[in-house]
Order: C-alpha cells, then structure tokens, then sequence
C-alpha cells in the first residue's frame, strides 16, 4: 500500500507542477473517460439491482412506439397537427 501511496503522491507533484492548461488537459483525458465507464458500471449495477427486486428494466415500455396508439400524429378537428406524442386527454395546463 505504500508503494501505492508514493507513486500517487509522484503523480500529483507532475500534474501539479506543469502549467494550467495541461493540467486541464490531462485530468481531463484521464478523467472523461474514467467517469464514462464509472457512470456506465453504475447503470448496470442499478439496473441488476432493480431487476432483482422486480422493478424491471427501467426503459421497457417507453418511446412511444407501434404499441401506443397515441404517438403519431393526429390531426384535431379543426384540421391543425396536435403535438405528436400527446395523449388526446391531457390539457395544456398538466404539461
């Protein structure tokens, strides 16, 4: 653990010691790409998670696909477009 610790410690003197913009430049080359595969390691945790307790999968049943009959677009009786995706039962109030 100590090796470890003093190898660390080697790195951030190096970061800290160059200018700014190459700091920003290497936290960020390391940084964006770690916190990608962080947040995605996330997902799939949470997703399993939930699954085991029964929640499913937390996007099944959402886009509006060939199943929802509300998700073309549907002409009002004054012949104008409604917004498509709009259920015909909510007002502009509840948006």
């Amino acid at each position: 653990m100590e090796a470890i610790v003093r190898w660390w410690d080697g790195v951030e003197l190096w970061v800290t010691g160059l200018p700014f913009a190459l700091q920003v430049l290497v936290v960020m080359i390391v940084l964006v790409p770690l916190a990608a595969l962080v947040a995605r390691a996330l997902d799939v945790v949470v997703t399993k998670c939930f699954a085991l307790v029964g929640r499913g999968d937390p996007h099944e049943g959402r886009g509006g696909g060939d199943d929802c009959p509300h998700s073309q677009d549907q002409d009002d009786d004054d012949g104008t477009d409604a917004v498509a995706g709009r259920h015909p039962h909510t007002t502009e109030s509840e948006d």
